[in-house]
């Protein structure tokens, strides 16, 4: 079987798992997590790709009707 060339995932998870995540991928000491904020319910949207590595497009995104 092989594996998709695009394939979009979605994490569903606490804020505490959020910010470790956010902190690595922004190159930061897992210690200093609490500096990012994640509302309830926010989004956050990252993009990876083989060839450009990460990117962050959105952090603690939230929707309103």
């Amino acid at each position: 079987m092989s594996e998709p060339e695009d394939a979009e995932i979605a994490i569903v998870a606490h804020n505490t798992l959020n910010r470790l995540l956010l902190m690595g991928l922004l190159g930061g000491e897992a210690r200093d997590y609490r500096r990012i904020v994640q509302d309830n319910a926010c989004m956050n949207v990252i993009e990876y790709t083989e060839m450009n590595g990460v990117r962050i497009h959105a952090i603690n995104r939230v929707f309103t009707s």
